[in-house]
């Protein structure tokens, strides 16, 4: 099932996205995301107690999408210490 979202972040930011999410009963999922001009691919790790968390498959540094209640937030994870800065919270569907 594939399913398109925008949503409104703080400061105004709109970020578009599209869920691809496996129809076959497996939990493989998928987001596409356009932020600042790039299109970013993360899929769903299962880390998350609540809501869903998106990133890389790897250990490495990259951004992780994650969404909670309805909102969703943006962080970039430091691969070397795994720590995540917020680059867009308080993401709303628009």
């Amino acid at each position: 099932m594939v399913v398109a979202q925008t949503y409104t972040c703080d400061r105004g930011v709109d970020v578009p996205v599209v869920y691809v999410n496996a129809e076959d009963g497996t939990d493989f999922s998928i987001v596409v995301l356009m932020v600042e001009g790039r299109m970013i691919n993360l899929q769903a790790t299962g880390e998350a107690a609540s809501g869903v968390r998106y990133r890389f498959p790897n250990d490495g540094s990259g951004y992780v999408w994650w969404t909670h209640q309805g909102e969703a937030s943006l962080y970039w994870r430091d691969g070397a210490t795994s720590e995540e800065t917020a680059i867009y919270t308080g993401c709303a569907p628009a």
